[in-house]
C-alpha cells in the first residue's frame, strides 16, 4: 500500500513492551467533481507506525511530504466506555521525503535553517507478531 500525502504533526517516539516504535499521521487529500460538476476536495488522515528505527522521526515533521510504502494493519481495543472498536494503521516498511529538512545551523545551535531535500528510506521489517499482539489497549 502507498500513502503519499503531508505530516499532520511531528514524528513521536514511544516505548510499548520494551520495543521503540516511531507513530505519525499522513493527510492525503482527494480531489474530485460531483455529479454537478462541483469540484471537491476530500482529506483523510492515516495513522503510521515504523518499529525500532527511532532515527527516522526526526526527517517526519509537520508539514514535510512523504510518500509512504508499508501495509495496512488492523486491530481491535476497547475503548474507555466499554466498546470494542476497530484501529486501522500503516505498517510501514520505507517512504520518502520531499521538500525542506530541518537542519541546525552550526554557529547557533537554536536556530534551524530550511534545506531543500529528497531521502529515500528503507525499513528492514523482522517478524514483530509477538509485539502486535500486545498492544491491544492502544489507539495511537
Amino acid at each position: 500500500m502507498n500513502v503519499s500525502g503531508n505530516v499532520c504533526a511531528d514524528a513521536i517516539i514511544k516505548n510499548l513492551n520494551g520495543t521503540s516504535i516511531v507513530t505519525f499521521s499522513v493527510a492525503s487529500n482527494r480531489r474530485y467533481k460531483t455529479k454537478t460538476g462541483e469540484q471537491r476536495e476530500e482529506t483523510t488522515f492515516i495513522n503510521c507506525v515504523i518499529w525500532e528505527k527511532t532515527k527516522v522521526a526526526e526527517l517526519l515533521f509537520k508539514g514535510r511530504a512523504v510518500n509512504v510504502t508499508g501495509y495496512f494493519n488492523v486491530r481491535n481495543y476497547v475503548g474507555s466506555d466499554g466498546v470494542m472498536r476497530p484501529f486501522f494503521n500503516v505498517r510501514v516498511s520505507s517512504f520518502e521525503v520531499f521538500g525542506k529538512a530541518k537542519v541546525k545551523d552550526q554557529s547557533s545551535p537554536a536556530q534551524e535553517q530550511q534545506q531543500e531535500q529528497t531521502e529515500h528510506v528503507e525499513i528492514e521489517t523482522k517478524n514483530n507478531s509477538e509485539a502486535t499482539e500486545n498492544i491491544d489497549d492502544l489507539p495511537f
